[in-house]
């Protein structure tokens, strides 16, 4: 499990949002849970020291 405290902040991390404020995915959702702030793997592990990218594109207009 990964939390909002988990952000590297000098790669200027945000907030994990909820599932309900973004409209694409690129791994498939049975791989993983996103809450609000917080990301839970449910099935495959990565492995031990693998970078975790998680990320949002913001788009207001």
């Amino acid at each position: 499990m990964y939390t909002n405290q988990d952000g590297v902040l000098k790669y200027g991390s945000s907030r994990i949002l909820t599932p309900n404020s973004i409209n694409g995915i690129l791994q498939p959702d049975i791989n993983y849970i996103v809450e609000q702030g917080k990301l839970t793997f449910s099935n495959y592990l990565p492995l031990s020291g693998s970078p975790i990218i998680l990320q949002f594109v913001i788009i207001y207009g």
